[in-house]
């Protein structure tokens, strides 16, 4: 690996993170919402174990720079302090690009690195760019030996792929055309979950959830929600809801949720009330949103990580007025309640867990009346 180059994106990567970390700041506050279908605290991820070798740690922190923190860093792309430096990474990761590309066909690596600079073009609006980046992408992946090309690693490139060419037609308005891309990522990352996933009826080990399960149902669970959306933007909101139901009944069959996971659900139900109120439904959109108000809260809690804490909040904080104004619409003192309702460290009337302890999903509610 150049080094150089490494130390260069690493370098803009790190910058264009500084101005993330502020934005963990929590809040307090206390919560009389006495359900006890809410969840407790997810566990912790402990930090990775350090490289063996001068080469093993160089890769291990291109890893970090380039495909996490530069994957944060290029998702808040609209911040000004944020775009140029963006725009730097994305230059020395195509020149990256091409140093090996002599040498690095038919490697995940060039697979994974043509992604990662199709993903960077997109955050930057760039979107018939981002096009081609994804096609340049596939390519790449098209070129793995067989038995590599069927490796979950190689199988994710491509969930990431389908998705990413998916987002370039759709955010140019053009749903109906976004909706095979997504309905390829979603039976993509449906095959990895399946492999991981515990047979029915099984519950979970005792303990965090295994990293591998909670990244691919992470991974499925996002994928029903870009499908739900791209079929209510298709006008279809009746695919849109079933397919909300689905990613929300996975999670709840899984019985816990690893933080990122959490998220999602959130996410999921958060969507599946936007898309009831829209038609009309507004019992039903109430239920969803309080579902997704009481997983914030158990959320909030339990879990010590500022990034996973600060998404709470904001689904929390941006849901609360949905809330109100439908529960006094609809004259429901329940749903009510969630005014005296912010965000504390062990909201009352509920226990506390241990942060060692992965978060329970909620059974089945019944729906507000």
């Amino acid at each position: 690996m150049n080094s150089q180059i490494l130390y260069r994106i690493a370098r803009g990567a790190c910058a264009t993170a500084m101005g993330t970390v502020a934005l963990a700041a929590l809040c307090s506050c206390d919560d009389e919402e006495t359900a006890t279908t809410t969840p407790t605290a997810p566990a912790e991820v402990k930090a990775s174990a350090p490289a063996t070798s001068p080469e093993a740690a160089k890769e291990a922190l291109f890893e970090q720079m380039v495909y996490t923190i530069g994957k944060l860093a290029s998702q808040r792309v609209n911040d000004p302090e944020v775009t140029e430096p963006v725009r730097e990474m994305l230059a020395l990761t195509e020149g990256y690009y091409d140093a090996i590309a002599p040498t690095a066909n038919g490697t995940i690596e060039k697979a994974k690195l043509a992604l990662r600079i199709a993903e960077i073009t997109l955050d930057l609006t760039a979107f018939a760019k981002a096009e081609g980046a994804y096609d340049t992408a596939q390519k790449d992946l098209d070129a793995l030996p067989e038995a590599e090309r069927n490796s979950r690693e190689a199988r994710r490139i491509q969930s990431a792929i389908f998705n990413g060419k998916a987002a370039t037609l759709l955010f140019r308005n053009q749903a109906a055309n976004a909706l095979p891309w997504y309905e390829k990522a979603l039976e993509s990352d449906l095959g990895i979950y399946k492999e991981l996933a515990p047979a029915e009826g099984e519950k979970l080990p005792e303990g965090a959830v295994e990293p591998e399960l909670a990244r691919a149902a992470t991974d499925v669970m996002s994928s029903y929600r870009c499908l739900g959306e791209c079929q209510f933007w298709a006008e279809d909101p009746e695919e849109a809801r079933d397919t909300y139901n689905k990613g929300i009944e996975l999670a709840k069959a899984l019985d816990k949720l690893a933080p990122e996971m959490s998220i999602q659900y959130i996410r999921l139900l958060g969507n599946l009330g936007n898309l009831e109120s829209r038609v009309g439904n507004k019992k039903e959109a109430l239920n969803a949103w309080v579902q997704a108000v009481n997983f914030c809260q158990r959320l909030y809690a339990g879990n010590r990580r500022g990034d996973i804490r600060k998404e709470a909040r904001l689904y929390f904080e941006s849901l609360r007025p949905n809330v109100l104004a439908l529960a006094r619409e609809l004259q429901d003192e329940q749903a009510a309640q969630v005014e005296n309702q912010t965000l504390q460290e062990t909201p009352a009337n509920v226990p506390a867990a241990s942060p060692e302890e992965p978060t329970p999903v909620p059974a089945p509610e019944q729906k507000q009346q």
